[in-house]
């Protein structure tokens, strides 16, 4: 960790273009892999800085960059068009014609059920018969629906019965 604080800061001295302190050389003087990175550090920056571009820019670039830019603009704020929705016909009308078949059978009035030549039955009569066969629904429904659980709670028993069997004959 201290030799990369110490890399930064022989960096940042030749950076600045200023000399190195007289703690930091102490520190370089104590470790190898510091004056080998001074070395080079220092054989990098001379390096690069003698060997600085000497190209001479070309008028022209300003304005071949700014007409490139420009054009560039000119392209990407163009409308676009809206995409094409002809795929969308299709499903649209088939849920269209989906939800008229349901509205046509649910919302038929009730003179067109009426089977001809037999008179509909009175409303008290129908809510009897629905009242008797709830009340048969309620006795038979338990029975029915809890049959597997006491099936499944007899066996538990029975599992339970046997362990306690076998635990008591092991004990001595």
């Amino acid at each position: 960790m201290k030799s990369w604080f110490a890399k930064f800061r022989i960096s940042a001295a030749l950076d600045a273009g200023r000399p190195l302190s007289p703690s930091l050389r102490a520190t370089i003087a104590r470790a190898d892999d510091l004056r080998r990175f001074e070395a080079s550090a220092v054989g990098l920056d001379r390096t690069l800085r003698n060997s600085a571009p000497k190209r001479e820019i070309p008028p022209e670039l300003h304005s071949s960059i700014m007409r490139a830019v420009r054009s560039a603009n000119h392209s990407a704020s163009r409308p676009r068009s809206a995409p094409s929705l002809g795929w969308l016909a299709a499903p649209a009308l088939a849920v269209l014609l989906l939800m008229v078949g349901l509205w046509w059978s649910l919302d038929r009035p009730a003179a067109s059920r009426v089977v001809a030549g037999v008179a509909p039955a009175p409303p008290w009569s129908v809510a009897a018969t629905a009242l008797e066969q709830a009340g048969q629904l309620a006795r038979t429904a338990p029975s029915v629906a809890l049959a597997p659980l006491t099936d499944e709670l007899d066996r538990a028993d029975r599992d339970v019965f046997n362990a306690t069997q076998f635990l008591l004959a092991s004990l001595p």
